[in-house]
């Protein structure tokens, strides 16, 4: 399977849903309103484009699940997030809420291989 390219607010989406998955067993659309602090027509528009690319399942008014690939680049997403985190924290000796938006724009930036590379060396 050739790589996904998405956006920062993609991945952010496919984020959001994992973590809503997670705490309440299903999301629906106005879960992740309320978590990225965003209008329902964002919302809905970003769906869609997630249903398009096949890494989510989406009917209006249903509940949001992702498919395998939206749950494997979902949990990349989310573990790039957190080795970021804690490199700032334990490394640096950032404080936790300081480096979270922080660690959030350089997961999205950061290509997969050197992720991977900073973890090793680092975490």
């Amino acid at each position: 399977m050739a790589e996904q390219q998405l956006s920062a607010s993609q991945e952010d989406y496919l984020e959001a849903i994992s973590h809503v998955i997670d705490e309440k067993r299903v999301a629906r659309s106005k879960d992740l309103v309320q978590r990225l602090g965003v209008n329902s027509s964002s919302v809905t528009q970003a769906l869609r484009i997630l249903s398009q690319k096949d890494l989510i399942h989406y009917e209006p008014y249903g509940v949001v699940t992702l498919t395998p690939a939206g749950e494997t680049l979902a949990r990349d997403v989310i573990r790039r997030h957190k080795a970021l985190n804690a490199f700032f924290v334990r490394i640096l000796g950032v404080d936790a809420a300081t480096v979270e938006d922080a660690a959030c724009k350089m997961g999205h930036a950061m290509p997969r291989v050197i992720v991977q590379r900073f973890l090793v060396q680092f975490i």
